[in-house]
């Protein structure tokens, strides 16, 4: 069926009509549900996504449709699960799915950041360096000579020993 309308009312009616016809045609059954989501009858759009799943298509790019109006009904974790589908029939294929995914997502929350200020945190180039040394809080606490050192109001006491002897009167990393 081809059939071009301005106007998603008249569009819908010639939609229903080809259903009347075939009305397990998952792609008039996906044009229904964008057409009801030109005219922000989300519910609506929701029940005609939920017909062309239980028609259990195929066609990774019905699934991929699905998944568009899902996004646009704000059911995210639908839409995402339309897209796994999508992804699972066409394996050969994944990013075609999270491009559209992902242009659809960032065109509706995308925000401009305020300023243009890089505020990322440099990698240490150092080999030794883990992520768990770069995403966690580092502080330097001085050790006592008496092995002790303060923390949140409570005093520890560092077991004294041959091993520990170097801290004395020192200061040390902590990490949280």
């Amino acid at each position: 069926m081809t059939y071009e309308s301005n106007s998603p009312t008249t569009a819908l009616n010639a939609i229903d009509r080809a259903l009347t016809i075939e009305p397990a045609n998952t792609q008039f059954l996906v044009r229904r549900a964008q057409c009801l989501l030109a005219l922000n009858e989300r519910r609506h759009a929701l029940d005609a996504a939920d017909a062309v799943e239980r028609c259990n298509p195929t066609d990774p790019a019905i699934w991929d449709a699905i998944g568009g109006v899902r996004s646009y009904a704000n059911d995210q974790r639908g839409a995402l699960a339309a897209y796994d589908r999508a992804v699972e029939l066409a394996p050969q294929q994944p990013h075609t799915f999270l491009e559209s995914f992902r242009r659809d997502y960032n065109a509706r929350f995308g925000r401009t950041p305020a300023s243009d200020h890089d505020a990322h945190r440099k990698l240490i180039k150092a080999e030794r360096v883990r992520i768990d040394d770069i995403f966690s809080w580092q502080e330097f606490r001085a050790v006592t000579r008496s092995l002790t050192l303060q923390y949140d109001k409570v005093v520890y006491l560092i077991k004294p020993g041959p091993e520990n002897e170097s801290m004395r009167a020192r200061c040390i990393e902590s990490r949280a």
